[in-house]
């Protein structure tokens, strides 16, 4: 009997235990929104090349050593070499419709005057949606590379711009742009409300006068990066010498790997007053351990006067090359408290976690923290702070090779050029929305 009543109050002892034996938590800090894989190269290609063949692009071989001519040379070489097991290429002209070469394996007609004929009535204007829409087959397999002058009509530009996103930027995949400009002696078309047209001819000497046009170039990230990388390098050896700053890639991501905490996992290298680094938490009704430490910034604040002090974070930042420079980062923190009768984190009204000094340094993300205790209470907090641009740098030929919708006719612009530009800047951010930049956590316990 004695035995019996030892083993029910052992029972009870230990039930007792587990009552208040606190509840153990791990937490995660996964990305948010769908983050896009790198991919690789592709290792079989098929470029399509098209040509805006519209008389506004006529003036640009009427002189045989151009910028252009040689430019259109260089695409042929870029396109095998690049990509060594491509396809042999295909070479289209397109006004309002899209016609293939026919026994063709170069851009060779394209460099004669005869080529951009103003008495076919399809070649009367370009519609470059049309070009944009891909020809048969998957846009992943394949190139496409667009030389065009983007002479456009507002009305026009939302046609692009939403050719663009749909069969391109919306499926993941990146458009490409690379800005040159070139010797001119022709008539350039439908300047302005009223469809002008001025005859044109550059100087020599005078090269900020040259007439622009684009090379457009639509593929995956990696593709169009490629492409990029050689005719970059091959321009120098030509005499083309293309600029880095002409060059520009839209895709709805910014990095080559997310940005995340990098937390030094010893706790003696954290020297706050105040605060203490910790491996995990436990205040006695709830014990939390994180899934991945170095990701995760695990804080014991000990001391109310800690508000104004700082803690300066530096993390890895790797930008994917040709995108627009980020002029500022949008933060958006997601609190949230322990709660010991729901027992599991519950959202937290107020937001006592605050950011600073963001800076983008090389390689490098710098930002410094400090916690307002005036809105904490005693307990456990969770935190996730979700990362993106909130604008982008715009270089400034944007700008000065605009000419504007009212504005008489001036050599070396393009029609509405800065509208369209920003318009697929825009465009960009907001598909950005949807895989951010990276996420940061912390895990913080107030314990005074």
């Amino acid at each position: 009997m004695l035995k019996k009543g030892c083993q029910v109050a052992m029972m009870i002892f230990c039930l007792s235990l587990a009552a208040c034996a606190p509840n153990q938590i791990t937490k995660d800090c996964d990305l948010p929104g769908i983050w896009v894989e790198t991919q690789e190269v592709s290792s079989s290609i098929t470029p399509i090349i098209q040509i805006d063949g519209t008389p506004s692009m006529q003036g640009f071989v009427t002189i045989p050593t151009s910028r252009y001519i040689r430019t259109l040379r260089l695409i042929d070489t870029v396109v095998t070499t690049a990509f060594p097991n491509s396809q042999p290429p295909q070479y289209y002209r397109f006004g309002m419709a899209r016609s293939r070469f026919t026994d063709e394996s170069s851009s060779l007609s394209a460099q004669k005057p005869w080529f951009y004929d103003r008495t076919l009535e399809q070649l009367l204007d370009a519609d470059l949606d049309v070009a944009i829409a891909p020809v048969e087959g998957n846009p992943r397999e394949q190139i496409s590379i667009i030389i065009v002058d983007l002479y456009q009509q507002h009305g026009e530009i939302s046609r692009v711009l939403n050719s663009l996103r749909v069969n391109y930027l919306d499926k993941g995949l990146a458009v490409g742009i690379l800005a040159v400009k070139s010797e001119f002696d022709g008539i350039v078309y439908d300047i302005g409300l009223n469809h002008e047209r001025f005859e044109y001819r550059t100087t020599q000497n005078q090269p900020e006068g040259f007439q622009p046009f684009y090379v457009l170039v639509l593929s995956t990230y990696e593709n169009v990066a490629r492409f990029f990388d050689r005719i970059k390098t091959a321009s120098q050896s030509e005499g083309l010498n293309f600029t880095d700053d002409k060059f520009v890639i839209f895709y709805p991501r910014f990095l080559s790997e997310p940005l995340r905490l990098n937390i030094d996992p010893n706790p003696g290298n954290f020297n706050v007053d105040g605060i203490r680094r910790l491996h995990t938490i436990n205040d006695g009704n709830v014990m939390v351990s994180v899934s991945d430490r170095q990701t995760t910034e695990i804080l014991m604040l000990t001391n109310p006067d800690i508000q104004d002090k700082k803690i300066p974070y530096q993390i890895p930042y790797q930008g994917l090359p040709y995108l627009l420079p980020i002029n500022d980062i949008q933060v958006e923190v997601s609190p949230s408290i322990y709660n010991s009768e729901d027992r599991s984190f519950v959202p937290f009204n107020s937001n006592p976690l605050q950011f600073h000094n963001w800076n983008i340094d090389s390689n490098k993300l710098n930002f410094d923290i400090n916690f307002n205790t005036r809105v904490m209470t005693s307990g456990v907090y969770w935190f996730t702070v979700d990362l993106s641009p909130k604008s982008l740098q715009s270089p400034p030929w944007w700008t000065e090779w605009n000419l504007r919708e009212n504005e008489p006719f001036k050599g070396g612009t393009t029609y509405n050029l800065l509208p369209f530009m920003e318009s697929l800047k825009k465009l960009n951010l907001e598909l950005h929305q949807n895989t951010g930049m990276g996420r940061l956590c912390y895990l913080i316990h107030q314990n005074f």
